[in-house]
């Protein structure tokens, strides 16, 4: 019995000794490399370390920008291979770290994943990729200023780069710029051919508004014979929950609506439909309407109150008018609200709109 045993206790070594792969190393670290040089390659080295030939049934890479070239054939016991990568930087500026999968006959690790790893420091932008926007007779890096999500007590800034195209002097101004808007040029005066920017700080806090807003500012070139050109400033004016303090949190107010949905039937066009949403505060301090906004051909009133303590609840009443409306309809209302958890609330109205003597048309 013993013999048996032995005999299939050394079996199970010698078959599972049968193929073995072996890298010298797993990772590959590029370092620090340009997108414009291009293309760039490394190597794996590896060793058959089993008893019997090893080979390579297929490569499974994380990223198209990653090509491998591998030996087709099988290695024979005590050989080596060489496993060679090629990555392309192109268009992927940072830092980076990809994964191949080697698959095997091997019948130990007969998955191994390697590694390459380095950063990427995107090529210089040419006049061309730069300047792509006009503002009026000026090429601009962007056509307009975005702020994204600004707290409601913040003041950020942001900048837009310029160049002057033209063979003369400009100068540069702008007027109906709002009191919570501060912009300027630098230089005032931009010479032909020479770049600039544009610097704009917008305070929340004046602004006095939630949600998304949008500013119209006027760009004149008080010496060219061209018509004032718009610079829209957009921004999304929050509350900066990540202020808040665990006990904040813990006490918060919960915003709740008996319904999010109003589905009509069908309405002749010409027609209106009203409504009301209810909601209550579900939550331990006082909640605070900041603001409703309704999408076109809708009216919401402001709700009943704006500030709701405890327990308490109110009521917003919407109206659609269907007037030049047709067909299916989704008109949403936005309530904004200093709920952490429900900041925003996106409330419906759906339903068809026919439009008389032409039944079915949409």
């Amino acid at each position: 019995m013993k013999f048996i045993f032995l005999s299939i206790l050394v079996a199970l070594t010698l078959s599972t000794a049968a193929q073995q792969i072996k890298f010298d190393v797993l990772e590959y670290d590029f370092g620090v490399i340009k997108e414009e040089d291009g293309k760039k390659i490394c190597v794996f080295s590896y060793k058959n370390a089993g008893k019997s030939a090893l080979l390579i049934n297929k490569i499974g890479t994380s990223c198209g920008c990653t090509q491998v070239a591998y030996p087709k054939e099988a290695i024979e016991k005590g050989k080596k291979g060489v496993l060679t990568l090629e990555f392309n930087p192109l268009n992927r500026p940072g830092q980076f770290a990809k994964t191949i999968t080697v698959y095997t006959n091997s019948t130990k690790d007969s998955l191994v994943i390697l590694t390459v790893k380095g950063t990427v420091l995107p090529k210089p932008k040419s006049f061309e990729e730069t300047f792509i926007h006009q503002l009026g007779i000026i090429r601009t890096d962007k056509d307009r200023i975005d702020f994204n999500k600004i707290p409601y007590t913040d003041e950020v800034f942001d900048t837009m780069k310029l160049f002057n195209p033209t063979d003369s002097v400009l100068n540069i101004s702008f007027e109906q710029v709002p009191s919570h808007i501060e912009i300027k040029a630098i230089p005032a005066q931009l010479a032909p051919a020479k770049e600039g920017i544009i610097v704009v700080k917008f305070n929340a806090l004046l602004k006095n508004d939630f949600g998304v807003v949008r500013d119209r500012i006027y760009v004149k070139y008080s010496n060219a014979e061209t018509a004032q050109t718009r610079l829209y400033v957009n921004a999304e004016i929050v509350d900066d929950f990540s202020k808040w303090t665990p006990e904040q949190i813990k006490n918060a107010p919960h915003i709740a609506f008996d319904k999010k949905e109003f589905v009509f039937d069908t309405l002749v066009q010409g027609n209106s439909i009203s409504t009301k949403f209810t909601f209550s505060n579900t939550g331990k301090t006082d909640l605070i309407i900041r603001k409703t906004r309704a999408s076109c051909g809708c009216t919401a009133t402001s709700p009943s109150k704006s500030v709701i303590p405890p327990g308490e609840s109110a009521e917003i009443d919407v109206t659609f008018n269907t007037s030049g409306k047709h067909g299916k309809q989704h008109k949403t209302i936005t309530v904004i609200a200093n709920d952490p958890n429900s900041p925003e609330t996106n409330l419906a109205i759906k339903g068809f709109v026919s439009v008389p003597n032409s039944p079915g048309t949409h």
